[in-house]
């Protein structure tokens, strides 16, 4: 998925793709930890609804985000 996020576009992962990435590093498969490790690791969720589904995606905070 594609977002744009302060006139840029960034690409949204999805829950496995930041899933996969989180098991790599050693953390459990389960949401509570994977969404642990996702924040702690500088990623955003984020929810947009497609067609009457929730679609819930991650993407990589920018540098200006973490300054607020």
């Amino acid at each position: 998925m594609i977002k744009y996020i302060d006139g840029k576009e960034t690409r949204l992962l999805k829950y496995e793709e930041i899933a996969a990435l989180a098991m790599q590093k050693g953390v459990h498969n389960d949401r509570v930890s994977v969404g642990i490790w996702a924040k702690q690791n500088g990623y955003i969720k984020t929810r947009k609804q497609i067609n009457k589904v929730v679609c819930i995606g991650y993407y990589k905070a920018n540098e200006s985000d973490n300054n607020k």
